[in-house]
């Protein structure tokens, strides 16, 4: 993925990306039994693989919330960090990459996670 095509992708499309690559899926909660309506699906929700319990509507919303972006960024592999370091400095520009916003570093995780190799 390139950076244009990255920069296209909206808040949900890149959250959606971000949560698949962290471990996260959508799938609906255990069926439950209603009579003689038989096995009813419960409607889809998201959840960690590790955690089948822990089921909510939505995953983090990482290209608003720093925290969550910080939990991200914890799964990229030690020999690809800084790949990510020199991308969120070219997304960056002018600012350091310490201040950069969850946005950012959302963009900045889904293309060095992809392979991008600008």
């Amino acid at each position: 993925m390139t950076i244009k095509k990255v920069k296209k992708l909206s808040d949900k499309e890149l959250g959606t990306k971000i949560a698949l690559l962290c471990g996260w899926e959508k799938g609906p909660k255990k069926p439950v039994y209603l009579g003689l309506f038989g096995k009813i699906p419960l409607m889809s929700c998201w959840h960690k693989k590790s955690e089948i319990d822990c089921w909510q509507d939505n995953h983090p919303y990482y290209t608003k919330d720093l925290d969550a972006m910080y939990e991200a960024e914890e799964s990229i592999p030690n020999k690809l960090f800084g790949k990510y370091d020199d991308v969120l400095n070219i997304l960056c520009g002018d600012c350091f990459p310490i201040h950069a916003t969850a946005r950012q570093r959302a963009e900045a995780f889904i293309l060095v996670m992809e392979g991008y190799d600008g």
